[in-house]
């Protein structure tokens, strides 16, 4: 909620690993090798990323960041676009989705297979045996299942959707 974060520095946003992620996918798209994407090609692109998007909102991102008008953008700008994404992005609603993804029978807690395949499907290479201990960590109430409260806490948000502070030295 509130007034759209402005960013101005993708470095500020994104992490190193995020960066090289995110210039993979461009390259990927770039399909002349021009160095440069068109609307059509960055609607793709947000489509594989899971963000589909009508047309105007497209165009509405484009020509926030093309300064030459040109209708196409370059990784600089693309990187730029997807920091502004991420942050304003409300992570406790991004957490809300990813839980009831994986809630498959709705009953608002997730079992151990549920969780792996969550983090799974989120790009985390994890064994079943590291998942059980996550499990097993935030489980306070030993069900072997995770409430959405505990869950929050595994991606680092508290419920309110902000990080947890840093744990005291």
């Amino acid at each position: 909620g509130g007034e759209p974060v402005v960013v101005t520095d993708y470095k500020q946003v994104l992490s190193g690993d995020e960066i090289k992620e995110m210039t993979e996918v461009f390259q990927m798209f770039d399909e002349d090798g021009g160095g440069q994407i068109s609307l059509d090609e960055l609607g793709k692109m947000m489509s594989d990323l899971g963000k589909p998007m009508e047309e105007s909102k497209l165009k509405e991102m484009i020509a926030s960041v093309d300064e030459d008008g040109g209708g196409e953008i370059d990784l600089e700008e693309f990187l730029l676009i997807m920091a502004r994404d991420k942050a304003n992005t409300d992570p406790l609603e991004e957490a809300r989705k990813i839980f009831a993804l994986f809630d498959k029978d709705g009953g608002g807690t997730i079992d151990a297979t549920e969780l792996g395949d969550a983090l799974r499907q989120m790009g985390q290479e994890v064994t079943d045996e590291q998942v059980k201990e996550m499990v097993a960590e935030v489980d306070d109430d030993g069900t072997g299942e995770i409430e959405f409260a505990e869950f929050c806490q595994l991606m680092g948000l508290d419920s309110a959707g902000n990080a947890p502070p840093p744990p005291p030295p």
